[in-house]
């Protein structure tokens, strides 16, 4: 009598996309400079429109109409440049539309109303969160791993197949085979392997693209210009001038401690700025204030120990200066001054990797 040998249980768990951090890395840079280039576009030719009396085609509409063809590629195609592409259009349908985002939270369609920058810069930060969640290195098992290594095979259906991404796909062929607990995926995956080892499989050299040549010529140009000192004394600088503020901040606070009248002349300043409408307003200029004092003395600090020579405290100190900017005091600034800010986030980021440079360059073995 035979043993009748029971179904397979199906599985319809989540499995996360290898590639997905590439598709949402252009999907942030997409984001980002569609918002700040359609600002700066509108600001130069004077916010001009397309419509007449009766209609207004406002960018909201070719930001969802972007987004809808983002959905349709995905939807339609399988390629993996098909996802590139997609990624970057609903990057840059995100942009056009959330840039509009005041007429969609005031009465009067207010395209110019202060919370609406926070609210601009808040999602773009909720994006870079997702994207460096999203990247960190994870364990997959032997069905994510299959999942990965199926999707890879589009190089061998495209004849586009080089030695490095076959030695690849064998690694992971052969841990699918060592972690694997059902017989299916094992043999799967010895059948797989054999194929992509054997004179079957077309392989192409490697071609040198556009791309490697210019990050070739990035990094010789880098090692050429940017040694050790010299990039030192670059980011040095850059903290020592942005510290600045911190001698403004350790003035301010002794004279605010010795002499009364300067509290009051400084509650007066913060009442007269024209940002400041009522105390809700009041209060956030408050707390922006305070963290400007907070990065700058901190920043103050890591000045102090890049002088004393202790680089990796100094990057890790200006590090969280610039994240604390970043993440908390620029959300409140772009109330009060919208497109100002815009350089100032630039900056700091352009100096947070920077930083993040230096460290991985020089002070790795630290």
């Amino acid at each position: 009598m035979t043993e009748t040998k029971a179904p397979a249980l199906r599985t319809r768990r989540a499995v996360f996309n290898r590639n997905a951090p590439g598709y949402l890395l252009l999907m942030v840079v997409a984001f980002g400079a569609t918002v700040v280039g359609t600002r700066a576009f509108l600001q130069i030719t004077g916010f001009p429109q397309i419509g007449n009396s009766t209609f207004h085609i406002a960018h909201a509409l070719w930001g969802g109409l972007l987004l809808l063809i983002s959905a349709w590629l995905m939807l339609m195609f399988a390629n993996r440049w098909i996802f590139r592409l997609a990624a970057v259009a609903a990057g840059a349908g995100v942009g056009l539309f959330i840039d509009e985002v005041g007429k969609f939270i005031t009465q009067a369609t207010d395209y110019f109303f202060p919370l609406a920058a926070p609210i601009i810069y808040a999602a773009f930060l909720i994006t870079v969160f997702v994207y460096l969640v999203v990247r960190r290195p994870r364990t997959q098992d032997a069905r994510a791993e299959m999942y990965t290594i199926l999707e890879d095979f589009q190089e061998v259906l495209d004849h586009d197949l080089n030695d490095d991404e076959r030695e690849v796909l064998i690694e992971r062929l052969a841990h699918v085979q060592q972690i694997a607990q059902r017989d299916d995926l094992r043999h799967l995956a010895e059948l797989l392997l054999g194929f992509v080892r054997s004179d079957t499989v077309p392989v192409t050299t490697r071609q040198t693209t556009t791309w490697d040549r210019f990050l070739g010529w990035l990094s010789s140009a880098e090692e050429r210009w940017l040694p050790r000192g010299r990039y030192r004394m670059l980011i040095v600088a850059a903290v020592v001038l942005t510290s600045i503020g911190s001698v403004v901040a350790i003035v301010g606070l002794a004279i605010l401690i010795f002499n009364p009248q300067a509290l009051a002349d400084i509650i007066t300043l913060f009442v007269e700025e024209p940002g400041v409408t009522g105390s809700n307003s009041l209060f956030s200029y408050t707390a922006m204030s305070l963290l400007e004092i907070i990065g700058a003395l901190l920043m103050g600090a890591a000045a102090v120990l890049f002088v004393r020579g202790r680089d990796l405290l100094g990057v890790r100190i200006a590090s969280l200066s610039l994240v604390l900017s970043l993440t908390l005091t620029n959300v409140i600034g772009f109330y009060f001054d919208q497109f100002a800010m815009v350089a100032t986030v630039l900056f700091q980021l352009v100096l947070l990797l920077a930083l993040l440079r230096y460290q991985h360059r020089f002070l790795g073995a630290e």
